[in-house]
């Protein structure tokens, strides 16, 4: 009985945790939940950011802020193209929805971009339900 126990809260910690996706592979947020940095210039870089896949968190959304400024809420599985300008940026993101439990700071990363450059980071969280971002390589 205890093996069967055991294997069950496997399967079951296994399944809420998330899973990276390839910015080529998520879907695009939708218009209506994408606030700002969507003006774009031919110089000017852009970052991509993308939310993991799976369970973990996957009752809310993520709110993305850019310098503290509210620029999108993005759900599991979806990317957001923003329209920067050249320099340090500061991304953040946090749970945000009825369902979340999450602190009221954000969880930031400072990016640097140059013109004409495109990067790209990832939002997710951890079995801790520690929020973090990672720098992701985009595909060619």
């Amino acid at each position: 009985m205890k093996k069967i126990i055991l294997a069950l809260c496997i399967i079951a910690t296994s399944g809420c945790a998330t899973s990276a996706i390839s910015p080529d592979k998520a879907s695009p947020v939708p218009s209506s939940r994408v606030f700002a940095f969507q003006n774009s210039n031919e110089n000017n870089p852009v970052l991509t950011v993308v939310r993991d896949t799976g369970m973990l968190g996957s009752g809310c959304f993520y709110g993305l802020y850019v310098n503290g400024e509210r620029a999108a809420l993005l759900n599991t599985g979806e990317r957001v193209d923003l329209h920067l300008k050249p320099g340090e940026w500061n991304i953040g993101f946090k749970g945000e929805g009825k369902v979340c439990i999450s602190d009221d700071s954000l969880s930031e990363k400072e990016i640097s971009l140059s013109a004409g450059q495109h990067k790209a980071v990832r939002l997710f969280a951890d079995l801790g339900g520690n929020l973090e971002i990672k720098a992701v390589t985009l595909p060619k």
